[in-house]
């Protein structure tokens, strides 16, 4: 069975049946890579026989890593990698949360939000000033008598 394997920069899987169900081969993949330079994390799971491991791109590169891979036997031979689908976005400064725009909501629900909102505001209201008169009678009443 051909290993599943998928890349961009600095990212790297491959599911191969020799690690699934296989929790000693995961242990001696994890103990290999601890001392790979470029290595930043690796993750191998041997419930569904997937490796992931993330690297620096500036330190190394898939097919290394995939090479690595083939000489501790866990590939029968380095496939060749399609170019990768990232596109490097230029970076943005970020900004706080005071610094962004407040959400606005379109005219419709702005009239809506705010008629029911004045309806639940006089209700409340209203409860209010029916209560307190309500108090203030019965504690007229008891004072008189």
């Amino acid at each position: 069975m051909t290993p599943d394997i998928h890349h961009v920069p600095g990212r790297l899987r491959v599911k191969t049946p020799l690690l699934k169900h296989n929790p000693g081969e995961a242990i001696r993949v994890r103990n290999m890579l601890s001392g790979v330079s470029g290595v930043l994390a690796h993750q191998a799971k041997p419930l569904t026989g997937s490796l992931i491991i993330r690297y620096d791109a500036a330190r190394t590169d898939a097919h290394t890593l995939l090479g690595l891979l083939r000489e501790q036997g866990l590939l029968t031979a380095v496939p060749s990698l399609p170019p990768a689908r990232l596109t490097t976005l230029p970076a943005k400064p970020l900004t706080s949360a005071s610094a962004l725009p407040a959400p606005r909501l379109p005219p419709a629900l702005t009239v809506l939000g705010s008629s029911l909102g004045e309806a639940f505001g006089k209700a409340l209201f209203g409860l209010a000033v029916e209560k307190l008169v309500e108090r203030s009678a019965l504690v007229l009443i008891k004072a008189v008598l």
